[in-house]
C-alpha cells in the first residue's frame, strides 16, 4: 500500500528441506537482489516438541519499503518444487519491523551455541553495496538507484548495528568461515 513504511516480511511455506543458502538464492534470483539485509530461516531445537529441523518459514528484512514491495511481488504465490515436495509461498508483514528491532529480539548469547545454519544472515556494508551494484548492472525495470540520503541512512543503520554484533562476530568468525558458510564481517565498530 502507498505510504506503507514496513520492511520486514514473513515468507511462509518455505520447503522444510531448503537450506538458508537455498532461500538466499531464491531471494537473489529475482528483483529482490540487493534489497534485503537480514534473512533468518528458523530451526527447531531438539527440545522443542521433540523435533528438529526447519520450521517452514523465513524472516526477511528489506532495506526499504520499495524493496519490501519488490520481494512481496516476486515471492507471494510463487510455487516451490523440490523432488516430490511442492508448496506455494505466502508473504505477510512481520509484527516486528526493521533490522534494529529484529536484532533486539534475538538472544545472541544463545545464538553462540547454535550451528551456523541456525543463525540469522545479516548483510551489512560492503556485501549489501556489492549486491546493489549487481542489481543495477542487471538493469531491472524495478531497480531504484540508491540516492545520497538513502546511502547515508544505510551507513548510519550499519553503524548502529555494529556494536551489538561485534562480539558475536568475533566469537564465530573463524568457525563459520571454516565451515564454508558465507559470512560477512562487519566493517564498522
Amino acid at each position: 500500500a502507498e505510504g506503507d513504511e514496513r520492511t520486514t516480511l514473513l515468507v511462509r511455506n518455505i520447503l522444510n528441506t531448503m537450506t538458508r543458502e537455498e532461500v538466499q538464492a531464491l531471494l537473489d534470483s529475482g528483483p529482490g537482489l540487493g534489497h534485503y539485509d537480514f534473512l533468518h530461516v528458523p530451526h527447531r531445537n531438539a527440545s522443542s516438541h521433540g523435533m528438529t529441523g526447519k520450521m517452514g518459514f523465513a524472516i526477511v528484512n528489506a532495506t526499504s519499503p520499495h524493496g519490501a514491495a519488490l520481494l512481496w511481488r516476486d515471492l507471494h504465490g510463487k510455487l516451490l518444487r523440490k523432488g516430490l515436495l511442492q508448496r506455494k509461498l505466502a508473504v505477510e508483514y512481520c509484527h516486528t519491523q526493521g533490522l534494529p528491532a529484529l536484532l533486539d529480539r534475538f538472544d545472541w548469547v544463545k545464538m553462540r551455541k547454535r550451528k551456523h545454519f541456525a543463525v540469522p544472515l545479516i548483510l551489512p556494508g560492503a556485501r549489501l553495496a556489492a549486491m546493489r551494484q549487481a542489481l543495477q548492472a542487471r538493469s531491472l525495470p524495478d531497480a531504484e538507484p540508491l540516492g545520497p540520503g538513502q546511502q547515508q541512512q544505510e551507513e548510519e543503520q550499519v553503524a548502529s548495528v555494529g556494536p551489538r554484533l561485534q562480539a558475536f562476530y568475533e566469537l564465530h568468525h573463524k568457525q563459520r568461515l571454516d565451515a564454508g558458510v558465507m559470512h560477512v564481517q562487519e566493517s564498522r565498530v
